[in-house]
């Protein structure tokens, strides 16, 4: 966008007096609020001096793998490059129990061609990032894409045993938590094992979130996480309100959770677990828009075998030869130490950081979500990470926003508000937003494979062409279209804050809006 379409937006009279006075001399504000950042914490620093000094022999990866590993309560985790680096192995693996097949020179049914998964079916969420696509085909494998639920934003487990009636021999299930409100995890671990497949979890965004499940569960983690269910707690953390954890009432919070029921939301007979450890593999990403950073990633598993096998893949599949012996393909994609001595520093730190989200995405619950906007929701039985606060633009009448690969375009209507208009706005204002993610259905590159929504696959409608057939229950494509990611920056203050919402508040054109309630 350029500066002087900048301008234009700024002195538009629905702006006017939101940025009067002397703090912001410029009429915007002064330093670039972000999307969301990473604190530079002391133990960073000093395990990074560390990593300089012990050189490539340093045990920095070692060390941030175990403290991973009991953060979680999983046994074993593999630092990677990348959370797409972890979930290609993650798939390797399972292409080797299900296929076996795993090195990508023998492939299912011995080929002696392709990847891991060549000529089968993956299951994968439709509302991510291509980085939970993208070793699917890598490997050979189709994705099948599955919609997102009607409320929660993650895959529906409606919708994917509806895929599971039509392809019951696909093996793997890729889901993932969008934004860090944990999805259906339980309910969706029991259609996997009920139909004989691995789930494969992704749980960078969610990186701290918690779910609940029922004790006495499949391996001793729980059952039905819904089992039990009792109405209350914080809304933003479903927690009991004052637990551990929910700013509620903590000491360091300047503002209420919205609350639904101030009584304790612990369950006899349940228990709660920390987001990706219901899956067969759980696959974490760092990085820009999760929950540590700058970047990396870590495949976590149960499974002693599974954990050397991947670690084996990551250091390059090299033999124990003096010289350089491969009989394996591998990845050569193991964490740097310094990368790891900067996740260790933020690890330690991590619930302080998610407490901070989660205020942020109260503040936002209080004074948005009702008749303006509708704020993604927290599912009853979960404890969100609140990663990233999302939104969808509501209002009584529609707004007219339309887009397409390239560019899109919206008309300025009193009542309503596009979110590229408010995308615009703010950014107008010195303010990072996003729009939410566009469906891999809806990719150019994806657009082509199968998609399942509530209303079955579009492939059954033999005479519509995909990119123009319109279904009925396409929530990922709702969420997308009228969707935006406001900033979660946990070094973002109260009052910045409240001038983010007055923005957003006045792009409705609603001369008679209490903007801030």
């Amino acid at each position: 966008m350029t500066e002087a379409r900048k301008k234009w937006i700024r002195e538009q009279a629905r702006f006017r007096g939101i940025f009067a006075g002397g703090a912001y001399p410029q009429g915007m504000f002064g330093r670039r609020i972000p999307l969301s950042s990473f604190p530079v914490y002391g133990e960073g620093k000093a395990f990074a001096e560390e990593a300089l000094e012990a050189g490539p022999g340093g045990r920095q990866g070692e060390r941030f793998e175990e403290e991973l590993a009991e953060y979680m309560g999983i046994k074993y985790a593999v630092a990677v490059s990348s959370g797409q680096a972890a979930l290609h192995l993650a798939l390797k693996l399972a292409g080797e129990r299900l296929y076996g097949s795993s090195s990508g020179v023998a492939a299912p049914g011995g080929l002696g061609r392709g990847g891991a998964l060549e000529g089968k079916r993956v299951f994968c969420p439709d509302l991510t990032g291509a980085d939970m696509v993208n070793p699917v085909v890598f490997e050979g494998g189709e994705p099948v894409f599955i919609d997102s639920a009607d409320g929660g934003w993650s895959m529906d487990p409606e919708v994917l045993e509806l895929a599971f009636a039509k392809y019951p021999d696909t093996g793997v299930v890729v889901m993932g938590h969008v934004y860090g409100f944990p999805g259906e995890a339980a309910e969706i671990r029991r259609i996997c094992r009920g139909h004989g497949a691995l789930l494969v979890e992704c749980a960078g965004e969610a990186l701290g979130a918690e779910y609940r499940t029922g004790c006495g569960g499949p391996d001793g983690r729980g059952g039905d996480a819904r089992a039990g269910e009792a109405a209350g707690g914080c809304r933003t953390c479903r927690a009991g309100t004052g637990d551990a954890g929910c700013p509620e009432g903590s000491a360091e919070s300047d503002v209420a959770c919205p609350s639904e029921d101030a009584g304790a939301d612990r369950v006899p007979g349940s228990a709660w677990a920390k987001a990706g450890t219901l899956g067969d593999y759980c696959v974490l990403g760092f990085g820009r828009g999760k929950m540590l950073g700058h970047t990396g990633g870590a495949l976590l598993t149960g499974d002693y075998y599974s954990s050397e096998k991947a670690r084996y893949w990551a250091s390059g599949a090299r033999a124990a030869t003096l010289w350089e012996q491969h009989e394996e393909l591998g990845c050569g994609c193991a964490m740097d130490g310094l990368v790891a001595a900067a996740l260790r520093g933020q690890l330690l730190h991590l619930d302080e950081f998610m407490a901070g989200k989660r205020r942020i995405y109260g503040r936002y619950c209080e004074k948005l979500d009702g008749a303006m906007a509708c704020v993604i929701p927290v599912l009853e039985g979960t404890r969100p990470s609140c990663c990233i606060t999302a939104m969808t633009c509501e209002s009584n009448i529609r707004f007219r926003e339309t887009r397409d690969d390239r560019g899109y375009t919206y008309e300025d209507i009193h009542g309503p508000a596009a979110p590229m208009e408010v995308w615009e706005a703010l950014e107008a204002f010195n303010v990072e937003s996003s729009p939410v993610y566009k469906p891999m259905s809806m990719q150019p590159v994806f657009r082509n494979y199968e998609h399942f929504t509530l209303d079955g696959p579009w492939r059954m409608y033999e005479g519509f062409r995909n990119d123009m057939f319109w279904q009925r229950c396409d929530m990922a494509k709702q969420y997308y279209e009228s969707g935006i990611c406001l900033p979660c920056d946990v070094g973002m203050t109260r009052e910045e804050q409240d001038k983010v919402m007055e923005v957003v508040c006045a792009c409705y054109d609603r001369a008679d809006l209490d903007r801030m309630g």
